[in-house]
């Protein structure tokens, strides 16, 4: 059993940095507010936008891990937006990486 598509990931790498792209632009004429906020609410929104990027790589509605639906069908689909909320580099280094099964799951 397959845990990650390689096929599916890299359209979540490529909705991811779109994504990543879309708050970027949000953020770029907040830029001084940004650096002279609190580390505290920096913090926030660092985990608001990671809930942004993970809805918007909902509507793609891809599944990079099917090994995780054949628990419950939508983990996989919930943990590639997840994946996809926190950024092109987190994909990345899933690419990277490339956990396989353990054998006696195969």
């Amino acid at each position: 059993m397959q845990i990650i598509n390689f096929e599916v990931l890299v359209a979540v790498a490529v909705a991811a940095w779109v994504a990543t792209q879309l708050i970027e632009m949000i953020k770029t004429p907040l830029r001084p507010w940004w650096d002279a906020a609190p580390e505290w609410t920096r913090t926030t929104l660092y985990f608001a936008t990671v809930i942004v990027g993970a809805l918007l790589v909902w509507f793609t509605a891809l599944d990079m891990l099917p090994g995780f639906s054949v628990v419950w069908s939508p983990l996989g689909r919930v943990l590639t937006c997840l994946a996809g909320g926190f950024g092109p580099s987190f994909i990345y280094r899933l690419w990277i990486d490339k956990p396989e099964a353990p054998e006696a799951l195969t």
